[in-house]
């Protein structure tokens, strides 16, 4: 395999050389984990859904 994809990417952009990929793979939000973040979001709604059902419960 050639690495004319490489070349062709260096000489359309001759001030930005080939980084390379940083220490941490996946990337995230705001330097978190992308699980962590979908883990925290999933139980932050099943919390505030818990809490809008049990309020309706209480409130009848």
């Amino acid at each position: 395999m050639s690495n004319t994809h490489n070349e062709r990417a260096a000489r359309a952009d001759p001030e930005h050389p080939i980084e390379l990929p940083p220490r941490r793979a996946r990337g995230g939000w705001r330097g978190l984990p992308v699980l962590y973040v979908l883990v925290f979001s999933m139980a932050l709604a099943i919390v505030v859904l818990l809490a809008i059902w049990f309020g309706f419960h209480v409130a009848h």
